[in-house]
């Protein structure tokens, strides 16, 4: 006779099924510090200071983490956790001697959910999103709602396993979710990234495996913001946070590079920075680099510059959401009588991160695949609350987005 036990376990797994079918799975891609970064010391030799720790027991998490509002001189062991060193001959970023990292989570959502383990409201990511989705449609978490993060440290061509293993998720998902097509959402550098992934395949693989591409603040053309970023660093919009501690590690960042503005989207010869009369642009970029005393990023520049074509199509049905009418920064002013720390900052439109005109990127794809594109603009939504981070009304239209797809697609 059938044990009570096993009963259970049919009966719930049959209703899993039952509760799912139907349903077109989605597998969500993180963007910038959307992933969760888990760090194990080995006989670390070089440390900032004598507070700093040169061996782990094992891996503990360091990003997103609370120690970014720890006091001198515990903030600086942090951020050299966080750091890369640059390779100039492999073109390569690695963490330094005695630091291996990784991205836990791999196929889940949880780590995506919320980035801080230790604080849901200051780490949380995809929560509402996922909630919703778990709520309100019958989604099942690591069933047919799957996450896909990523080392955002590297830019996209550094990250080439992660494009292996997306592929793999996507077709065991598919396998195991009745051959039905799977939506892609990505958030922010999350966009390039799965661009990037999707230029890579062929169409008829495309077909097969995926319905749509639901692109959220896509960082299509970069931002002006990574110019802040290298000069005076990002506080998060926190006063408990050093941007310049922030600065430290993120300029050892490939995907920083990387998300400097394209010139296929900016002008290059707009300036982005201007300081004691001398404008800097795209035009004369390594004059800005090495203004920073920062070489390697240069050269991080450099490597990004081949994988910046961006704009071909998907080929993929597309949603472009991003908002608008947000004060975004679109240049730095240092003047000779300044004080040191005196910038002043130059905004003009776009989501509060990503500047309008790279938000926008994403319309060169209509017309340009036969595939549908879709691109909606919403007014006064920035760059977090446009995923539905505290904003109903957004997880409420991604939702429908997702059921339009399906009912786009028969599988």
């Amino acid at each position: 006779m059938m044990s009570y036990r096993i009963q259970v376990f049919l009966i719930l797994l049959y209703t899993s099924k039952v509760f799912t079918d139907g349903l077109n799975p989605i597998i969500l891609i993180p963007g910038y510090s959307g992933s969760q970064i888990e760090a194990k010391l080995t006989d670390k030799k070089d440390v900032p200071n004598e507070f700093c720790f040169k061996k782990s027991d094992g891996f503990f998490n360091v990003w997103a983490s609370i120690e970014v509002v720890l006091p001198l001189p515990f903030v600086d062991c942090w951020a050299d956790n966080l750091r890369m060193v640059y390779d100039s001959k492999t073109h390569t970023t690695n963490p330094p001697p005695g630091v291996e990292t990784r991205i836990p989570g791999f196929g889940d959502t949880a780590k995506i959910e919320n980035v801080n383990p230790k604080s849901l409201d200051s780490g949380k990511y995809y929560h509402d999103l996922v909630e919703a989705l778990v709520n309100s449609r019958g989604y099942v978490r690591n069933v047919n709602l799957r996450g896909a993060p990523y080392d955002f440290r590297k830019a996209p061509y550094e990250n080439k396993q992660w494009f292996i293993d997306m592929k793999n998720l996507i077709e065991e998902t598919y396998n195991n979710n009745g051959k039905k097509r799977v939506i892609l959402i990505a958030h922010s550098l999350g966009g390039p990234m799965t661009l990037t992934f999707l230029q890579g395949q062929d169409q008829k693989w495309k077909d097969k495996y995926v319905a749509g591409f639901i692109t959220l603040a896509g960082a299509y053309g970069g931002t002006i913001k990574s110019v802040k970023m290298y000069t005076l660093g990002d506080d998060l919009g926190s006063k408990h946070i050093d941007g310049m501690v922030q600065r430290s590690f993120q300029i050892t960042w490939s995907s920083l590079a990387y998300l400097m503005p394209s010139p296929l989207v900016f002008d290059p010869k707009e300036p982005l920075a201007r300081a004691f009369n001398i404008d800097f642009s795209l035009s004369n970029i390594e004059f800005f680099f090495r203004n920073l005393s920062c070489p390697d990023c240069y050269e991080m520049w450099k490597d990004s510059e081949p994988y910046k074509d961006r704009l071909a199509p998907p080929g993929v049905e597309v949603y472009c959401l991003h908002g608008s009418g947000i004060d975004t920064i679109d240049e730095l002013t240092q003047e000779v009588n300044d004080k040191p720390n005196q910038v002043e900052i130059w905004t003009s439109d776009g989501d509060g991160t990503i500047n309008r005109v790279s938000l926008e990127a994403c319309g060169r794809w209509d017309h340009n695949q036969t595939q549908a594109f879709h691109h909606e603009v919403y007014p006064k939504v920035d760059h977090m609350q446009i995923m539905g981070d505290n904003n109903p009304t957004m997880v409420n239209r991604i939702i429908a987005i997702v059921d339009e797809i399906a009912n786009h697609t028969a599988t």
